[in-house]
């Protein structure tokens, strides 16, 4: 394999890109193709290539031929997705309570905050205006802290000690969030919004750093198992090819079909555990379920494929646009020969930062080009955003027969 391609591939990882995409085996081995898909990559002739565990590789042929399926899965990548089932049980179940807890005063003759069938639950009286803003904050701070914990996954802890940190990070801000909310604090509403607001700081962050690394470590399981495709023979006596991408893909699936019932619930039942009990016991669950996560990360810790951190991609991407918009000009960074002139070829006297190929630079390209259609998130967001307060505040005006304000939005 040449400099190039290696350089290609070690590059294409640290951008994070699966290795079933881009390829992470850059070991020298008899046939193989050095560039491109390292998932794709066949031999060229009618014969057919073997890997160190006697995998048979396809050949051109077969790519046209045989039939794709998708390969086992273990149970090590299902034991993630339970690990992200009860976090985001933990983070949905917490924050559906927010804006009653932070809006509405204490009903009569409770301390907990419970208000019971009719009623409305409420903890600090503190208003439509305040809830709004501590809800809408919690959420950029939730989806800002991603980007450190990706850049500190990359660049120091790889994503297995990134996810530890977090969930400790996390627990403490769960821990001081039901604090915040014990009959004797939330008497003082003041003391109790200032320990709820560390409280989220802590929380914002784990959770930023666990979502950051989560999904990508299952990926990681897989492809540094079985990177390539291979051709494999049923038990009916069919040679089928095995497709790491189409493996992948059903393994996201279920991924997010257990994300999405952790959040369901989550959200449903703790809006019920303030009504008729109190937030204590809303934020408390949430924090019990969420203590699974290290339990189920330490008991398998010595099973998971750890990719050990390679360095940031972000830093060097901007670099890279930097030094073209300075040669270029920014209005020109949609044309073509914007790119085509800061690739590594091109350029004469290279900086000691561009340590990359030609290929890599059509990767960031490609990725800022993806990047338009984040101009339509805002419009999105604004809409999307009224159900974690305004839409609960609207409910907590009707007549709810029974349901919790908090699900009468969903």
């Amino acid at each position: 394999m040449s400099t190039a391609a290696e350089l290609d591939l070690v590059e294409a990882a640290r951008a994070d890109y699966p290795a079933i995409e881009k390829g992470m085996n850059t070991d020298k081995k008899p046939g193989y193709k050095g560039e491109g898909d390292l998932g794709h990559a066949v031999s060229s002739t009618t014969d057919s290539l073997r890997g160190p565990n006697g995998e048979v590789y396809p050949t051109d042929e077969e790519l046209e031929t045989l039939r794709r399926v998708h390969g086992k899965v273990s149970w090590l990548i299902y034991s993630i997705g339970i690990v992200e089932m009860v976090e985001r049980f933990a983070y949905y179940g917490t924050t559906a309570v927010f804006v009653n807890f932070i809006s509405y005063p204490l009903p009569e003759g409770s301390t907990t905050g419970a208000a019971g069938t009719d009623g409305q639950a409420g903890a600090l009286g503190m208003g439509q205006q305040v809830s709004t803003a501590v809800t809408l904050f919690n959420s950029f701070w939730s989806y800002f802290m991603p980007l450190v914990g990706g850049y500190l996954a990359d660049t120091y802890w790889g994503r297995f000690l990134t996810i530890q940190y977090a969930i400790v990070i996390a627990t403490v801000g769960h821990i001081i969030i039901i604090v915040a909310s014990v009959p004797s604090v939330i008497q003082n509403a003041g003391g109790s919004l200032g320990c709820f607001i560390v409280g989220l700081l802590f929380f914002g962050t784990g959770v930023g750093w666990f979502k950051a690394n989560i999904s990508p470590l299952i990926a990681e399981q897989y492809e540094m198992t079985q990177p390539r495709m291979t051709v494999e023979t049923l038990k009916s006596g069919e040679r089928v090819i095995v497709d790491p991408v189409m493996t992948i893909s059903r393994v996201y699936m279920r991924y997010y079909f257990l994300v999405n019932v952790g959040a369901l619930v989550g959200q449903i039942s703790m809006v019920y555990a303030e009504k008729y009990v109190g937030f204590w016991l809303s934020f408390l669950l949430p924090t019990i379920l969420f203590l699974l996560c290290p339990i189920i990360m330490v008991l398998c810790r010595n099973k998971y494929a750890k990719r050990p951190p390679t360095g940031s991609v972000l830093g060097k991407s901007f670099r890279l646009v930097v030094y073209g918009i300075k040669r270029n000009g920014f209005r020109s960074m949609s044309k073509k020969h914007f790119w085509e002139q800061i690739r590594p070829s091109q350029v004469h006297d290279k900086p000691s930062w561009m340590t990359f190929d030609d290929a890599w630079v059509d990767e960031v390209r490609r990725g800022f080009m993806a990047c338009s259609v984040f101009l339509w998130f805002p419009i999105f967001w604004l809409a999307y955003g009224q159900m974690s307060n305004n839409l609960i505040n609207q409910a907590a005006t009707m007549r709810l027969n029974g349901l919790s304000a908090s699900d009468a939005r969903l």
